[in-house]
Parts: structure tokens; sequence; C-alpha cells
């Protein structure tokens, strides 16, 4: 018995050329319109492409936008590996404060605002965004925890108090996010953490 021949698939194939300029077109676009005023129409136009195109790669707008933040933003707020790795959760919240003040951060403000109408992109900033930032935070503290409490320890909460002042300065905007700002919140925040009994007595806090 033959086996049953695989089925072409229809139509042209995909252009990475026209998905690049795609991207590169939203990413303008965000920059200069942000999310809202953002759409398939304007990215399409600026890309120098049909819209058919880009839906072939996204089913919406909110998909190729968090494509594009996410390739845009993810090198700059990646977390380092040292030997310190109390200075390495510094400079990654460093890192996320330095690209929230800019573009980056409007763009997380309008997602987070427009998420009960646009439940797609919210979840995609969930998935895409914050939970393998979570994780990587969650690898982070555990290198400055004690390892007899570590395992059994609440990290989401954990890592809701590391991030949890960043997001409130962001949304509320009642507040600077500054370089001052996070010394003062990881000294507040390692000092939590020491009181419960959860920081390892040997980690330099250099």
């Amino acid at each position: 018995m033959s086996a049953t021949p695989e089925k072409r698939r229809s139509g042209r194939p995909r252009s990475e050329a026209s998905r690049e300029a795609a991207l590169r077109a939203a990413s303008e676009l965000l920059d200069e319109q942000g999310y809202a005023g953002l759409s398939i129409e304007g990215i399409a136009a600026r890309a120098g492409i049909g819209k058919r195109t880009i839906y072939r790669w996204w089913p919406t707008k909110g998909a190729v936008v968090m494509e594009a933040f996410l390739a845009d933003i993810s090198p700059r707020i990646t977390f380092p590996t040292t030997d310190c790795p109390i200075a390495d959760i510094k400079s990654q919240l460093r890192s996320v404060v330095t690209a929230y003040r800019g573009k980056d951060g409007r763009t997380v403000r309008e997602i987070v605002a427009l998420g009960r109408a646009d439940m797609a992109t919210m979840e995609a900033f969930v998935s895409d965004y914050l939970e393998p930032r979570r994780e990587a935070a969650k690898k982070a503290l555990i290198r400055i925890m004690d390892e007899s409490v570590a395992e059994g320890a609440d990290l989401d909460t954990i890592v809701d108090g590391l991030y949890g002042p960043i997001f409130f300065r962001l949304l509320v905007q009642h507040a600077p996010l500054d370089e001052s700002f996070i010394e003062r919140h990881v000294v507040i925040y390692l000092a939590g953490l020491r009181s419960e009994g959860l920081l390892n007595a040997s980690v330099s806090e250099a």
C-alpha cells in the first residue's frame, strides 16, 4: 500500500523580506503614533506591502505589534549572569527602567489600558513578554536565597514584589522611574527578604 502523498500548500510562499519590512514598519509606527493610533493599513503602507501579506503572518494588529515590541525590547532587558547575583538583579532592573522611560513604557501602558478591549494582545503580552522575564527573575532570585527555604518559597509573590513598584510608577506616573528609585527599591526589597529569613547571608550585596 503506497503512502498518501503530502498535500502541497496552496498560495505563494511567504516572503521573509516582507515580514521583516512589516516588523520594522510596526516598530516605527509604534514609536510615532502609539499602539492605539496604529493600524494594519498603516503598517502595510509603511512597509510597502499589501494587507493580505500581513494577515498571512499575523491574525491581528496586536500580534504584529507584540512581535515587533518583543524583538526591540528583549535584547535590552536580559538578565546578566555574573558572580554577583544581586548586582545582576540591579542591572536588569535598571535596564527595565531605562526602557520604560521611553517609547517602550508608553507601549506597555497602552497595552495594559486597552487590555479589556483587546484580550488577545493582553494575553500575548503576559505569555510572551511577562512570563519569560518572570521565570528569568525567579532563577536570579533563587541564587540569592537560602537553599533551605528557596524550594518552598512563594516565588511568584516574591517576583511581584520585585517588579510591582516599577509597574506602579509606570502606570500611575506619580513619581519618577530613575536610578535613585531603583537603588532605594532594591535596598528595601532585600531588607524584606532578609527579615523573612529568605536571603542567603553569604551573598554579596555589592
